[in-house]
């Protein structure tokens, strides 16, 4: 490529080598993900170790598949919700009240989700945020819009869970625990509420140093977005039903395998599997739900095989259900749409 300097002379830019300190990030990054990787086939490795597959098998050929497919919808809903709730916190980020097209936001929700699924969640995200750079959004309020959309979804988790757990269960197996779990979620809530309100003051702070910078603006944008602004209720609504889709989508597995679950009993399990996916050391919870799900449903009577094929169908389901992000990622393509916005 060619550039012409002030005398009219033509000068060569070359292309920069990659440095010593971007190949280093690269490494670290690869070896984190074949961590990650790794982790999750130990994890499979230790819940099969004691399987018996003939067993298994024949559980499988049980399954009800019309209700195992009912539960791939209610996933699959959850997508368009997603952006729409990622839309209206872009809108509410936005200084001129200017709305951003839904339908190129609800494609890069659903790749953004399919990349969740087959990388760790950061690389999902840094997809979202990197489409929508290439939409022509400034990558900063790119980033703190899929930051703040991350943060309701993990609070409703845990304001579900929390709410939950006050309630009679019959997986007897969390006892005792409970108590402990209910303070940790509420302790949690706590703080989080706490920033959210005290962000006008915090901001300032944090905002005076260069490492807390950008944690100062999420935190001052977030408290904008969801306490200041009229489409807080709404995207706080959104990422609940999002939720109470993925329950329901439990108890249908549940029942689609023979599981006699409760409402309650299917969201304490949602919220372990979907809590233990959040978990940054695997890829997609995969390893790390499964030895969660069968230790708890062990302990309440379920057999090891029967608690896999639940856990291991609940990561298809939930696969299935994203694939859609893969058909999407095929056929969009950013420039294009930002070309005819």
């Amino acid at each position: 490529m060619a550039a012409t300097d002030q005398k009219g002379e033509e000068l060569q830019v070359v292309e920069a080598e990659p440095t010593p300190a971007s190949k280093r990030r690269l490494l670290t990054d690869v070896a984190f993900i074949v961590l990650k990787f790794g982790f999750a086939a130990v994890c499979l490795w230790y819940v099969t170790r004691s399987i018996d597959f003939s067993d298994l098998g024949k559980l499988a050929g049980t399954v009800n598949f019309p209700l195992a497919g009912f539960s791939v919808l209610m996933i699959m809903v959850q997508i368009p919700l997603i952006g729409i709730r990622w839309c209206k916190i872009v809108d509410a980020l936005a200084s001129d009240g200017t709305r951003v097209p839904r339908t190129p936001f609800l494609a890069i929700t659903a790749i953004g989700l399919f990349f969740g699924q087959v990388a760790p969640n950061l690389v999902g995200d840094s997809v979202r945020v990197w489409m929508v750079a290439r939409l022509g959004k400034p990558w900063r309020q790119g980033l703190i819009s899929v930051l703040i959309d991350r943060g309701v979804g993990v609070g409703a988790l845990l304001a579900i869970a929390f709410l939950v757990l006050l309630f009679p269960t019959g997986l007897a197996a969390l006892g005792d625990s409970r108590i402990i779990v209910v303070s940790i979620f509420g302790a949690i809530l706590a703080i989080a509420l706490a920033v959210l309100f005290l962000a006008p003051v915090i901001a300032p702070v944090l905002s005076g140093w260069r490492a807390t910078r950008l944690l100062g603006a999420f935190a001052l944008a977030s408290s904008d977005v969801l306490l200041r602004r009229s489409a807080g209720r709404k995207i706080i609504t959104i990422a609940v039903v999002v939720h109470v889709f993925s329950i329901i989508a439990v108890w249908s597995l549940g029942h689609a395998q023979g599981f006699d679950l409760s409402v309650i009993d299917s969201a304490v399990l949602f919220a372990v599997m979907v809590g233990v996916s959040l978990v940054p050391i695997t890829i997609g919870g995969w390893g790390l739900r499964e030895l969660a799900m069968t230790s708890l449903l062990q302990l309440n009577g379920v057999s090891s095989e029967r608690a896999l094929l639940f856990s291991v169908s609940f990561g298809l389901v939930v696969f299935a259900a994203s694939s859609v992000g893969a058909v999407v990622w095929a056929f969009y393509s950013p420039e294009r749409t930002g070309s005819a916005a």
